[in-house]
């Protein structure tokens, strides 16, 4: 029988990055969007996983606006936890396994070293409490699982930081980028080419075991940092300075940051012959 994987969240930057490269022989793939599944209103889900009856569902469907979520927490908390409790349930029931993605915001390291998968979390912010009570829920529904941990995502699709520093460069605006948060920026095409690697151990059922899993490129940097980067590498000929570096206290925000979240990706690279590179471009 053909196999099957039903991913969630169409649209977000993070599924369309991953349906570039998530193409498996004999696998039938299917993307739905909000629109067919919002997770807001959740009591579709079992009928649409009854209909398709997945072997892998991989949830890419998430609430990540940060400064929001400090409003709109019964909006974040429905999808980033009660949604995803009912896809862990329906999961548990019938045999399917998740893959579903985490944040190091759930962190808020005193330490300036890479965080592993074991460190006790203690989020900053509602975005990263929701995203806790998330993983938590998986945890507690004893499906089969994969959660994967990733930060400062970036892609060609959607909103992110390096899309906002390139509009703001390209209209020759200038920018305030706050120096004290590290952490690591993530391409998720490296991101999606790991979760390939995944679903086809998982369909192959060379992974038995439940795992929490880090994914981070190499290195660490600052926001300001990336920021500059960012104009080096896209427009290396702009000579007037326009990204000017602030102290977080210094930057207005209605959600509290960690000032260190750099995953460790020791872990993921023990598990996997893939190559890691540094974050730079």
């Amino acid at each position: 029988m053909k196999k099957k994987i039903l991913i969630f969240g169409k649209y977000g930057q993070l599924a369309r990055s991953l349906k570039k490269y998530l193409v498996i022989q004999n696998v039938t793939i299917k993307f739905l969007s909000s629109t067919k599944c919002n997770f807001e209103y959740y009591e579709n889900i079992h009928k649409i996983i009854d209909k398709f009856s997945p072997n892998i569902i991989i949830n890419c469907s998430a609430y990540t606006n940060v400064e929001k979520a400090e409003i709109e927490k019964k909006k974040c908390n429905l999808i980033n936890n009660i949604a995803v409790k009912k896809i862990a349930e329906l999961c548990e029931i019938k045999k399917i396994f998740l893959i579903h993605f985490s944040t190091d915001y759930i962190f808020n390291s005193l330490k300036m070293l890479p965080i592993k998968e074991n460190t006790n979390p203690d989020p900053l912010n509602y975005y990263g409490k929701s995203k806790l009570s998330g993983e938590k829920v998986i945890l507690g529904s004893k499906c089969n699982y994969l959660i994967l941990r990733i930060s400062w995502t970036y892609s060609i699709y959607g909103k992110n930081f390096v899309k906002f520093i390139i509009s703001k460069l390209n209209k020759g605006q200038s920018v305030n980028i706050v120096n004290d948060q590290y952490g690591c920026p993530t391409n998720l095409d490296f991101v999606s080419k790991i979760v390939v690697v995944f679903s086809k151990l998982i369909l192959g059922k060379k992974i038995f075991r439940s795992k929490i899993v880090n994914i981070s490129h190499n290195g660490e940097t600052n926001w300001y940092n990336f920021a500059k980067t960012i104009q080096k590498y896209f427009y290396p000929n702009i000579k007037k300075k326009l990204i000017y570096s602030i102290s977080s206290k210094n930057f207005k925000s209605k959600a509290k940051r960690p000032k260190y979240s750099k995953l460790s990706n020791k872990k993921v690279k023990s598990m996997l012959k893939i190559k890691f590179y540094n974050w730079q471009f």
